[in-house]
């Protein structure tokens, strides 16, 4: 080491130790400030002994640090251009991007390993989908930073600068590290059918819809194939759509198409249930949503989830599964119950996860 860093390493050697948060937070602000002196193995090394020494019992590493703080500088910075977009979109969209190549910069990091996929998937249902969709031999390599989130985040400021290509490019970037989250695709999908480019809309809401278990996610997906036939203008088929994505779950969207199709005057056939409306969604090839075979799965992971005390995990699996199939198993109803009387904070854990998916354009 230079003595740059033999300085670096004395000051963070002389952080109180009192107070744990107070000196990680301290700590953290002199590894920020002072990130071009910190990346060479021999202070890394310096560093991680100088933290086993102070904290025996609460080690928490170089590499870890540096990762939560890059998350918190990430989720500032949103918070920063959140702002800045309301008033001036060119000027978040011009920050934005330099930010994401400073971003970018990360991903040297990242070799192709055989049987190992680096994704950035923090949800407990794209983790499912995740473990569903692959080989059990795969191993998910979760990304310290969440780079899916952030090119989110970046399309979002492209749509506001009228940057409409470029944001499908950041959407399909964030596809490509987390490609089980249904709000993407289906903002993709709305981005698409904004462009007049059906060909490439429709397909993506199907795929969307392969990854809908939540009820909103299929009444969003249900609702978005009826935006698609209005848009081929037809719209008996538009109609039933919408009103399928209503059964499903109430949505301002459906509504909204419902509402400009009334507009238009003519008496509208009878909305299809029961077998009548299975017929009508195999003739679009749209009733395999969901999978049978994908919420078993759910449910018994959840099972699992339960059996070794994650229930959390267990408790928003099964609430899923109740959702959309019902109280058509008493097992499942019985170990819901059970996780309410002796776990009633996850009833407000659930209430958090809602998403109304309406996205701005």
């Amino acid at each position: 080491m230079d003595k740059d860093q033999e300085k670096l390493i004395q000051r963070i050697q002389a952080v109180p130790t009192d107070d744990y948060s107070y000196c990680i937070q301290v700590i953290s602000k002199i590894l920020r400030d002072n990130h071009k002196l910190t990346g060479d193995e021999a202070f890394i090394e310096a560093f991680n002994e100088v933290m086993m020494d102070k904290f025996p019992n609460e080690f928490t590493d170089y590499n870890q640090m540096i990762a939560e703080i890059k998350m918190q500088d990430d989720a500032e910075f949103v918070k920063r251009i959140r702002g800045i977009m309301a008033v001036d979109p060119v000027r978040a969209n011009f920050e934005m991007s330099l930010y994401i190549r400073r971003m970018e910069d990360d991903f040297d990091q990242f070799t192709p390993k055989k049987n190992v996929k680096n994704l950035s998937i923090y949800d407990e249902l794209d983790l499912f989908q995740f473990i569903y969709n692959n080989d059990t031999g795969l191993e998910l390599a979760p990304t310290t930073r969440d780079y899916a989130g952030m090119y989110v985040e970046y399309a979002k400021v492209q749509i506001k600068a009228n940057e409409w290509r470029e944001a499908i490019d950041s959407y399909q970037q964030a596809l490509l590290w987390n490609p089980y989250a249904v709000d993407t695709i289906y903002a993709l999908a709305e981005l698409y059918q904004e462009m007049e480019q059906y060909g490439m809309s429709y397909p993506t809401v199907l795929n969307g819809l392969t990854y809908s278990l939540r009820v909103e996610d299929l009444a969003y997906g249900f609702a978005l194939i009826g935006d698609f036939y209005y848009r081929k203008e037809d719209f008996e088929k538009a109609y039933m759509l919408y009103h399928i994505s209503l059964m499903w779950n109430e949505n301002n969207n459906a509504k909204a198409g419902l509402e400009v199709l009334e507009e238009l005057g003519p008496e509208w056939p009878e909305v299809l249930e029961g077998e009548d409306q299975e017929a009508f969604l195999d003739g679009l090839g749209l009733n395999n949503y969901p999978s049978m075979d994908m919420l078993t799965a759910l449910k018994e992971s959840a099972f699992r989830f339960n059996e070794h005390d994650q229930y959390e995990a267990a408790y928003e699996y099964l609430a899923i599964y109740e959702d959309i199939l019902g109280n058509v198993d008493p097992q499942v109803t019985a170990v819901l119950d059970q996780l309410e009387a002796d776990h009633p904070d996850l009833l407000m854990a659930e209430h958090d996860h809602g998403s109304d998916h309406e996205h701005d354009q």
